[in-house]
């Protein structure tokens, strides 16, 4: 009885989407008609050839692609490439970074994946995103709303446990300067191009070009302080710290967000020396890495290539 019932319906879903499918060729043909007359004769043609092109019993496949098609897209919706592009872009290795451990995961519409977590703003990234796929430019919010559901912001916790320190402690001396309004720019590699000719030159880059050899940032002389004024900021450094095993005391290196003081003259001199002799070799060489690493997946021999059963 229980099977009859299922198999009834069924027949009755199937029937309301073969009436719906009709239903909106009729309109589509409608519009098309210009007299009424023809509009007539349009109709009852289209019924006879949708009677025709429906499925017939038993073609479950064909059936429910036509279901599919029944459902209308939205007049402004994003084609499957650009999603396919977006999707790419976010997970590639450079924008996003998987993260190590076994729990962290995430899960919709019975879909797991391992979270990442962006290694920028998704501003910089929407920039960046259009910069290198011009013939598929897409606003900001479409761009947010395409987002993988795995692909995360992180949050405080996500920064603290697993960063670059090298990246962080010339951010958060940049950020200590643009709220005293000394820089008025706050993303650090935008400071790159004030000192470099060219970003992607591995020659500005190592500080070998004669050219912007002795480039300096330009920072804001109407700031809220003075040079000489003391001043308090961030910045990730490496502690020793003793603990104790099996009765005995034994020292580790750990890593903590410290509290330092100084002058904004000295502020503004480390931020610039870090810009020029550290960040800019540390960007170009991770830069490089990317590059070399995606080209290596892209011309990878298939005999080589590992499972998706391996890859879990």
């Amino acid at each position: 009885m229980a099977l009859e019932n299922d198999l009834e319906s069924e027949m009755h879903s199937t029937e309301k989407y073969k009436k719906r499918w009709l239903r909106l060729r009729l309109s589509v043909s409608k519009n098309e008609s210009t007299t009424s007359t023809a509009g007539s004769a349009s109709t009852n043609s289209s019924i006879d050839e949708e009677n025709s092109i429906w499925p017939e019993a038993g073609n479950e496949t064909a059936r429910k692609e036509v279901i599919k098609s029944c459902h209308k897209s939205h007049g402004n919706g994003v084609d499957l490439e650009t999603k396919k592009l977006i999707e790419t872009f976010l997970t590639r290795d450079d924008n996003s970074r998987v993260t190590t451990g076994k729990k962290q995961t995430v899960t919709k519409r019975k879909d797991k994946r391992q979270k990442c977590l962006l290694l920028d703003s998704l501003v910089n990234l929407h920039e960046k995103f259009c910069a290198e796929h011009s013939d598929n430019n897409v606003s900001y919010v479409t761009f947010t709303r395409h987002r993988p559901f795995w692909v995360r912001q992180p949050t405080a916790k996500d920064r603290d446990t697993c960063l670059c320190k090298k990246h962080e402690n010339i951010q958060l001396a940049a950020d200590k300067l643009h709220q005293l309004g000394v820089l008025k720019k706050t993303n650090i590699e935008e400071l790159l191009k004030q000192v470099c000719c060219d970003i992607n030159s591995r020659e500005c880059m190592f500080r070998e070009c004669e050219v912007c050899l002795t480039r300096r940032i330009v920072f804001d002389a109407d700031g809220l302080l003075k040079n000489e004024s003391t001043i308090v900021w961030f910045e990730w450094d490496n502690e020793k710290q003793e603990y104790e095993k099996d009765g005995q005391k034994k020292t580790a290196k750990v890593t903590r967000k410290c509290v330092k003081r100084g002058t904004l003259k000295e502020l503004k001199t480390k931020l610039c020396d870090s810009v020029r002799d550290v960040l800019g070799r540390h960007v170009y060489t991770i830069r490089h890495q990317f590059r070399a690493y995606k080209h290596l997946k892209e011309t990878l021999d298939p005999e080589h290539r590992p499972s998706s059963s391996e890859c879990r």
